[in-house]
């Protein structure tokens, strides 16, 4: 009879370390997954129509304090970086939303109100193939315009063994004048590679 307890409980003993086993490795994919997830939610969120357009008209003078209060950004991750210095009498930043891999996805354009941030303009990277390439990388802050920081560019550049960054592929102005995001040429912009002789 005691045996019998004995073996009864061992096996039981077994049964729970498997289940618990189970159970930490479900929440480990899951956390894991959890930008994937984020990312295929909003493709599908806006896939039958123009997402991009639709996601500035949600976002477009949104104002917030923390990126997760946004129901699109919750389980991505952020960073961000102010765009020199005040221009009348406003101060700008940008916020970078980062999904799997450590991919940026979007670029908010944002007036700094203090403790919080009013979005002015979205740049939506979701499609941009020049991203998936390792050697490719999305630049802001860092940028220089004919020799001389220009803190409102952002560009794609390919990654060299170099002081500076010139093989500048796409770039953007997050221009304070009219509060937009806009396309420009390439031409005369330079990345500072600040892991440079690191």
């Amino acid at each position: 009879m005691k045996l019998n307890v004995l073996y009864i409980i061992i096996f039981l003993s077994l049964v729970s370390c498997k289940n618990n086993k189970k159970s930490s490795s479900n929440i480990q994919m899951s956390n894991q997954y959890d930008s994937v997830i984020a990312e295929k939610e909003v493709k599908n969120t806006f896939s039958k129509q123009d997402s991009t357009k639709i996601l500035k008209e949600r976002l477009l003078g949104t104002i917030y304090s923390d990126l997760k209060e946004i129901d699109e950004f919750k389980k991505f991750s952020s960073g961000g970086a102010s765009i020199g210095n005040d221009f009348n009498n406003k101060k700008y930043t940008f916020s970078s939303i980062r999904g799997s891999n450590d991919i940026v996805k979007y670029v908010l354009f944002e007036e700094n109100l203090g403790s919080k941030f009013k979005i002015l303009d979205l740049l939506d990277l979701t499609k941009e193939k020049l991203l998936k390439d390792e050697d490719k990388n999305l630049y802001y802050h860092f940028c220089y315009m004919d020799n001389k920081n220009d803190q409102e560019i952002i560009a794609i550049a390919e990654y060299e063994e170099k002081e500076f960054l010139t093989k500048i592929l796409k770039a953007w102005r997050a221009d304070r004048k009219t509060e937009k995001i806009i396309e420009i040429p390439v031409d005369g912009i330079k990345v500072e590679n600040i892991d440079h002789g690191l």
